[in-house]
């Protein structure tokens, strides 16, 4: 029924965690979603290029690594099962530097869903900065919907060929690390193939600093400006004994309408004899959206 439409959309659109208009405030892996949401300027996997396309470049990936990650989105919510899945790849060819492929994939019922497909080039540009680019093809369908007396039935999409363009950069101060990202820099329309109102995706301003403390813990600060909205976004995480991490910090979405507290755990192993990173993260809101158990997501990395 069209009245299904309306109110997930909504949902997905206007809620405080919003994952729809391929909205990648909370992009990445579940390290990132334990320490606020997405750092900016912290060095990481091989997904962290869907946060900062410079970021994947410092994080010393010698041969390939193999990246899956699956979100469920909020649960126990009536009549609302989402998720959000992602897989990448990335590796270093020499001489172009780190190549990151992925997909992130969105599903809400059967009615809504976004795939992006990434392809990603990052290179230390000189001494301590690092440059990058993503290039991104964005598409997404919504399922058939009717009336109560089926006189309606439709399914949009919006295939029309598009892409869209980020930038990222990193420059690192011994114990500091700032970190920029422009997303959407093309603003790919987005809109129905059937509606004649043109619709593009804003360019997003993401401004970050990770801060080693110390030996065993890090601190990261993130500004997103989108559309009017500005987001703060803080986390922090620990290390124990090079294998065991602890992360927790905050958003504040567009300032004053939500608040979320975030958490997360991660292992690291030598499974199959191959480095793998095996982490947790939970988003829970504490202002704005009621009726659910948070959002989580589960990543494992393979080193390869």
């Amino acid at each position: 029924m069209l009245y299904k439409y309306f109110i997930l959309l909504l949902i997905l659109l206007i809620a405080n965690i919003s994952y729809a208009a391929f909205d990648n405030t909370f992009a990445g892996n579940a390290r990132a979603f334990g320490m606020g949401g997405s750092p900016i300027a912290l060095f990481d996997d091989a997904t962290s290029y869907m946060i900062n396309p410079a970021k994947v470049s410092g994080s010393n990936i010698s041969n390939m690594q193999l990246a899956i990650s699956y979100s469920p989105l909020f649960p126990g919510m009536d009549g609302v099962t989402a998720s959000r899945n992602l897989i990448s790849a990335a590796f270093n060819i020499k001489n172009i530097g780190t190549i990151g492929i992925g997909l992130d994939y969105l599903t809400v019922n059967d009615i809504y869903s976004e795939e992006v497909f990434y392809l990603s080039n990052s290179i230390n540009a000189y001494n301590r900065l690092y440059l990058g680019f993503n290039y991104k093809f964005p598409f997404w369908q919504a399922g058939k919907a009717s009336t109560s007396d089926n006189s309606v039935s439709e399914t949009l999409n919006n295939n029309n060929f598009k892409i869209g363009l980020d930038f990222g950069a990193l420059y690192r101060l011994n114990k500091l690390i700032m970190g920029l990202s422009i997303a959407d820099l093309t603003t790919p329309r987005i809109d129905s193939q059937v509606t004649p109102i043109k619709e593009r995706l804003p360019v997003t301003y993401k401004f970050g600093i990770a801060a080693l403390v110390k030996k065993h813990y890090t601190l990261t600060t993130d500004m997103i400006y989108k559309k009017e909205d500005i987001h703060i976004l803080i986390g922090n995480e620990i290390v124990y004994h090079k294998v065991f991490f602890i992360r927790f910090g905050m958003n504040f979405l567009n300032i004053n309408h939500g608040t979320n507290i975030t958490l997360g755990f991660g292992y690291k192993s030598n499974l199959f004899k191959r480095e793998t990173n095996i982490d947790y993260g939970i988003q829970y809101p504490i202002m704005g959206l009621k009726g659910t158990y948070g959002n989580h997501r589960i990543s494992i990395l393979f080193k390869i």
